[in-house]
């Protein structure tokens, strides 16, 4: 990603610096990536849910899986993985 901003002549190094230092004072938690804490990413997981739910009930019980690519830690596998048997 870093590269592709390099390219179009953006520089994201202070991004990258500032969660780096976040993940090494908070480790691989909610306040490491710098969301608010555990309570609203239960909250956001929830949300994005409601669209899993809704497919999932049109799909007769298939399995199903997601493409998480984004900023995070992957605590959204866990979730998924807790609360929809579907999912693999």
């Amino acid at each position: 990603m870093i590269e592709l901003a390099e390219k179009q002549g953006l520089d994201l190094s202070g991004v990258a610096d500032y969660y780096s230092r976040k993940l090494a004072e908070h480790g691989p938690t909610p306040r490491g990536v710098d969301w608010n804490g555990e309570k609203s990413q239960l909250m956001r997981f929830r949300q994005l849910s409601k669209i899993i739910e809704a497919d999932a009930l049109q799909s007769n019980g298939e399995s199903f899986s997601v493409n998480d690519l984004g900023c995070g830690y992957g605590p959204f596998f866990d979730y998924l993985r807790k609360n929809y048997v579907s999912f693999s």
